[in-house]
């Protein structure tokens, strides 16, 4: 008479334990790509072009990664009452060939001092 309820909750346990291992069980989603940042030395820069007078302020920006692009650290300066003209960012190289794992840039490109007219994307 016990037999039929034993097997009922050993079933019932059985059950329970391997939905919770499966719900505990975590994995990276396919499709997400670990990057390390940058350890590779960035080149010299390539041209020194001086900042334009009339900054309010000027800082360093540190280096990150930029969609699939990862921009070393740089200066920007920002200016007050210039339309289009509100942040200066200083030439930088950006590394857009690297290795995933290692933090190997193979592949630098330079990007010139400009103009942007935004605080909120910088590079």
């Amino acid at each position: 008479m016990w037999l039929p309820q034993f097997r009922w909750r050993l079933c019932f346990l059985t059950i329970l334990a391997l939905s919770l291992t499966a719900c505990m069980q975590t994995s990276r989603p396919s499709g997400v790509v670990v990057v390390s940042p940058i350890i590779t030395p960035v080149p010299t820069t390539k041209v020194l072009v001086a900042v334009p007078p009339g900054y309010v302020r000027c800082r360093v920006v540190e280096g990150s990664w930029y969609y699939r692009t990862w921009i070393p650290q740089h200066r920007i300066c920002t200016y007050a009452n210039r339309p289009g003209r509100l942040v200066w960012v200083d030439g930088y190289w950006a590394c857009t060939q690297f290795s995933n794992y290692s933090g190997r840039c193979s592949g630098w490109s330079w990007r010139s001092a400009h103009w942007n007219d935004s605080v909120m994307v910088v590079y």
